[in-house]
């Protein structure tokens, strides 16, 4: 979202993410004719500081499993490290007629993961993105666009990735309040 953590507080969080066939190989037809990586399950271990309350700090380290057809082969399924991010994001100090946030976030993608079993991506990534969000009782809508910036192409087999347009929405459902 477009919030950022309350200032000189730490919010440490845990996403879990499972992707079906993430990675194949099609034909001129669009059928799939080769599975690369299967499945794709990664969880993120998040730490993230307030500098203030409207600037924030975090860093991503995910731990990912992955397997496939071509990953097997060469034997190399299983557990590693992805890429660590570093995340700061600001915010807006005010929200637009009291329900409408945004935010600018910069990751920053380090190679330290695993790129031969797709647990990374083997350059440093750059993904400025916009947030926007909407709050409205105990509902959130959210959004993202921004822009991958590889400083290298990143070669999966044969497959090559460049620079790419990133998006995101969501919605959440508030289930209690803090008081």
């Amino acid at each position: 979202t477009a919030q950022t953590a309350p200032a000189e507080r730490f919010v440490p969080t845990l996403w879990v993410n499972w992707g079906l066939n993430p990675l194949v190989r099609r034909d001129a037809n669009g059928d799939v004719v080769e599975t690369i990586i299967e499945h794709y399950v990664t969880t993120d271990i998040v730490a993230t500081y307030g500098i203030t309350e409207w600037l924030e700090l975090g860093l991503d380290l995910p731990v990912s499993y992955t397997d496939g057809e071509a990953i097997e082969v060469i034997g190399e399924s299983g557990f590693g490290l992805g890429d660590l991010r570093i995340m700061p994001k600001v915010r807006l100090p005010w929200r637009l007629a009291g329900v409408v946030g945004l935010a600018l976030s910069v990751p920053v993608s380090l190679p330290t993961g695993d790129d031969g079993r797709g647990m990374g991506a083997g350059t440093t990534q750059f993904n400025p993105r916009g947030i926007v969000d909407v709050k409205a009782g105990g509902f959130t809508a959210r959004a993202n666009v921004g822009f991958r910036y590889r400083v290298d192409d990143v070669v999966i087999q044969d497959l090559g990735f460049g620079n790419e347009i990133t998006y995101g929405a969501g919605v959440a459902v508030e289930l209690g309040r803090e008081e």
